[in-house]
């Protein structure tokens, strides 16, 4: 609860820029205030007096996805990835490390079905593979729904334009798919999926 004697503020802005990163691998970059009140000086006052109450030098983080480059697989042979590694996604969502820890679930159940299964040189792969085939699409609608969701909350996307009751839509729809999932039909699915690939095998 605020009363009043509160001295310091966190203040983050998001800033879409068009342009590429300039900044090669650095993650976060200087940035200076003028940068930050240039963007919102069409803004209503009460947001422009907070701008004017920014450091002269400020620190600028780059957000970055994978949907311009997305894995078109999580395994092969003995190797898999997941998490960020498999589908790095914006905040827009809040849901990227949820997906990590599903993933995990995932890959658990995979190493589960491998441990308790007749062991052979095609176990491993098969249970990786399984687990690609069932983390690949949902994970990589996560990457590309999470930039959809920023460019409506940022009134870039012209479908939605500036309509709050559409943002609440979207949000909505959207984290009902993240909230309701059923983990265990995907693990269910993961022994499914190893089963039909050691059939092949065989």
């Amino acid at each position: 609860m605020l009363d009043g004697t509160e001295k310091v503020l966190n203040l983050t802005t998001v800033i879409y820029t068009p342009e590429p990163w300039s900044h090669g691998e650095k993650m976060v970059a200087p940035a200076t205030h003028d940068e930050v009140a240039k963007v919102f000086h069409n803004w209503s006052p009460p947001i422009r007096d907070l701008i004017a109450k920014f450091p002269e030098k400020l620190m600028k983080w780059g957000i970055f996805d994978m949907a311009d480059h997305p894995a078109p697989t999580y395994a092969s042979g003995r190797v898999a990835i997941l998490g960020d590694a498999a589908h790095a996604s914006t905040p827009f969502l809040g849901a990227g490390g949820a997906m990590g820890i599903e993933d995990a679930l995932a890959m658990a159940s995979a190493m589960q079905i491998v441990r308790d299964a007749e062991t052979s040189a095609a176990t491993i792969p098969a249970a990786l593979q399984a687990f690609s085939a069932v983390r690949l699409e949902r994970s990589q609608w996560l990457v590309q729904s999470s930039r959809e969701m920023g460019a409506i909350f940022q009134c870039r996307d012209p479908s939605a334009g500036s309509d709050g009751n559409r943002w609440r839509v979207e949000a909505e729809q959207r984290t009902k798919k993240i909230w309701e999932f059923d983990v265990d039909g995907m693990v269910e699915q993961i022994r499914l999926e190893f089963e039909q690939r050691m059939a092949k095998a065989a």
